[in-house]
């Protein structure tokens, strides 16, 4: 009688923990067993001690003084790290990692990226080996962190993972556009995979050892299940996804498709109360919090007869605070409903809580000329006011502090705050909120006071960071309701990079002089002729609708009946001209934001490489394909910004491209691509000292380092143009 073989589960009991830290440690650096010095420990070393799992499945890790810490900064200022180390046997070699509250970890030496989400359906393919493994995890939270791990056998050399993304069915409709993730298990690539969904076959790319790729998928719809079928080397995986269907007065979830990476992405959709097409209606855009989903906050709302309301995902729960894809990704969904649906483009409002509220802090001083009004509740300043880190700036070289905190000073709203006059503003705040205290709300009214700006704040007494009812406020939709966008005759404008705003009502910035500094216009415009005062701009474009006459910073132009006039900076004045190209430049994160692939060498970048491209499939629900160097062709050349991973010995490309190459062991350096003007190329040497993919924007144009961290940066900065 042949025997049966049951692969279970590994569920650990314990786990050796040490912490608290502020900083990284790495897998070298630690001994399980001995002391680590910890800037957070009263002793100032942070020493191991054992955890046991709970009852739910759960850990939780120690952290001293805790409540003093915390009545004085608030939850925020408890933001640090613990390791969690063990030892473990198994009986498979292919498992899927299911974890929360785990930034990364290793097993066996080798690196992966964790699941701080927690979510079930976001599970990492690990290989182990058959016996004894040895397992580090880094823990991310605030103050004592809960959190689990477990590793499940794989089910199939490519398994489709339940991260996808499916519309709800609320009209009739032949298609569909879906997004699904498939994980492939093993550590070989895995060559000729094909997919069926409801009989649309599609053969796909290869797909890397150890990784997810998520993609889109247009598929025909007959009734309300979707048939997902993988094969791969004559294994098939199945699922059965069933779709909710919706009323046309529900809300409701619609999928559209990024211009970032051409990814599949949604958003959530209330429509307005007795909606008729023929009206328009105004549009409230509701950022949601961290670890809120966007479905979620949409259901927080009733319906209005005058707008819709729609949240946008900032492409995951905690995705990127809002700001540079987040931020790309609302603009995309304003987009997209302002094409299929009749909205006032007069009457466009954002609002958001907590992370959202933040995000409108951000996102409105970015972009003063595209909403009527902006209500942010309950939202925080930047990072470096929410959460108290200038020790962990402060370890770096007076330099490169300086650098990092000039990057912090262009993203924070701060920088430009005089640009939030042109919008009406209304605060709500709970007065006993522990998550983000008043005292965020505090800092920026009395900026807004000291600059002569009008708002209206209300922090609510007794109220926490949460209440039923405090997003879906009546005197916040009143307020929203009795503004309507205009176009002043005189205004500031500020912009920190005209590649993310250039333009403020008639005045556009084309290019600027210094990179590191902002740049600012004052233009008024009077019955025949603008007055224009520019500081750090070296290209402009003034629609003048029928003024006869310009004049900038002192230079008087007779423009006739243009519809729109160039200038160009030439010596100390401008110049009208006919023709301007700007190239893309830095920094180091825009890489990412066009279509861009990562180019490997040899098999230590591709380690590398698969790891970017978890990075981005976790955080930023993204689509990027991985190829080696000698694989790319011409096409992607001129399409893609390429991300080259390696040396000038491993990569073909760096060798070819990147002169001089510095000789340290890390570097970033981004350059525009020799291919085409709109593109650019990103060049990694080794395991990035901070990844650029985090949710943080302090990497200027280069960074070289001696390794991993801030405090192993020798040098960074900014490029010439």
């Amino acid at each position: 009688m042949a025997s049966i073989v049951v692969i279970s589960t590994i569920v650990f009991k314990s786990f050796q923990v040490c912490g608290p830290f502020l900083l990284r440690k790495e897998w070298c650096e630690l001994s399980p067993g001995k002391p680590i010095p910890s800037l957070l420990s009263p002793s100032g070393l942070a020493r191991w001690y054992s955890v046991e799992i709970d009852s739910s499945g759960y850990f939780q890790t120690r952290y001293p003084g805790v409540e003093a810490v915390e009545d004085y900064l608030g939850c925020s200022g408890l933001m640090s790290y613990d390791f969690a180390y063990t030892r473990f046997n198994s009986s498979f070699t292919e498992g899927m990692a299911e974890m929360k509250g785990v930034a990364e970890f290793w097993i066996n030496g080798r690196h992966y990226v964790g699941n701080y989400y927690g979510d079930k359906a976001l599970r990492i393919p690990v290989q182990l080996k058959d016996g004894e493994n040895e397992i580090l995890l880094r823990i991310i939270g605030f103050g004592e962190k809960r959190f689990r791990f477990q590793i499940l056998p794989a089910r199939a050399p490519v398994e489709i993972l339940d991260d996808y993304i499916v519309p709800d069915l609320w009209i009739q409709t032949d298609s569909i556009l879906i997004g699904v993730a498939l994980a492939n298990t093993t550590d070989e690539w895995a060559t000729g995979v094909s997919i069926d969904a409801n009989h649309t076959s599609l053969s796909l790319p290869p797909l890397p050892p150890l990784s997810v790729y998520k993609f889109p998928l247009m598929i025909p719809l007959s009734g309300d299940t979707i048939e997902i079928k993988v094969t791969f080397h004559n294994k098939e995986e199945r699922k059965i996804i069933i779709l909710n269907r919706k009323s046309p007065r529900q809300h409701r979830i619609e999928t559209f498709i990024s211009r970032i990476d051409s990814s599949c992405q949604y958003y959530a959709l209330l429509p307005p109360k007795d909606y008729d097409p023929s009206k328009r209606y105004g549009l409230v855009l509701a950022l949601h919090g961290a670890g809120v989903r966007a479905e979620r906050l949409i259901r927080c709302y009733q319906p209005k007869d005058w707008c819709f309301i729609v949240a946008p995902t900032n492409r995951r729960r905690y995705g990127y605070d809002w700001e540079d894809f987040g931020r790309i990704d609302l603009l995309e969904v304003m987009e997209t409903v302002l094409k299929r649906y009749p909205i006032d483009s007069t009457r466009i409002y954002l609002t958001g809580h907590s992370m959202g509220g933040h995000g409108v802090w951000h996102i409105g001083s970015l972009y003063p000329d595209r909403f009527a009004a902006i209500g942010p509740l309950a939202g925080w300043v930047s990072k470096g006011l929410y959460i108290p880190d200038g020790i962990r700036v402060g370890l770096s070289n007076p330099e490169i502090m300086a650098i990092r905190l000039r990057m912090r000073w262009l993203e924070s709203p701060l920088s430009r705050v005089e640009n939030l006059r042109l919008l009406p503003i209304y605060i709500i705040h709970g007065g006993k909120d522990r998550c983000v205290p008043p005292l965020q709300s505090h800092i920026l009214t009395t900026i807004l006071r000291q600059y002569d700006i009008d708002y209206h704040y209300r922090e609510v007494p007794d109220r926490p960071h949460w209440w039923k009812g405090c997003v879906d406020d009546d005197r916040l939709f009143k307020f929203f309701k009795d503004q309507t966008r205009t176009i002043p005759d005189s205004f500031l404008f500020i912009t920190p990079d005209p590649e993310v705003n250039d333009r403020c009502f008639w005045i556009r910035v084309i290019t600027k002089e210094r990179p590191s500094d902002l740049t600012r216009i004052e233009a008024v415009r009077k019955k025949d002729r603008i007055l224009i005062k520019t500081e750090n701009a070296t290209a402009i474009c003034v629609y003048p609708e029928g003024r006869q006459w310009l004049t900038v910073d002192g230079r008087r132009f007779d423009i006739g009946e243009s519809d729109s006039v160039l200038l160009v900076k030439e010596g100390d004045h401008f110049h009208i001209s006919n023709r301007l190209s700007r190239s893309p430049s830095g920094p180091i994160k825009k890489a990412f934001f066009k279509p861009f692939l990562l180019v490997y060498g040899d098999d230590s970048d591709l380690e590398i490489a698969r790891l970017l491209a978890m990075e981005w499939w976790l955080r930023g629900n993204g689509r990027v394909r991985i190829i080696k160097d000698s694989d790319i062709r011409p096409e992607d050349l001129h399409t893609k910004n390429l991300v080259l991973i390696g040396s000038k010995g491993s990569n073909l490309l760096v060798r070819k491209l990147l002169s001089p190459v510095p000789s340290a062991d890390n570097f970033m350096i981004i350059a525009p691509s020799p291919y085409h003007p709109d593109r650019l190329l990103l060049f990694i040497k080794g395991e990035p000292m901070i990844s650029p993919l985090l949710p943080m924007n302090e990497l200027p144009d280069f960074v070289i380092a001696r390794g991993v961290g801030w405090e192993r940066c020798i040098n960074c900065g900014f490029l010439k143009k």
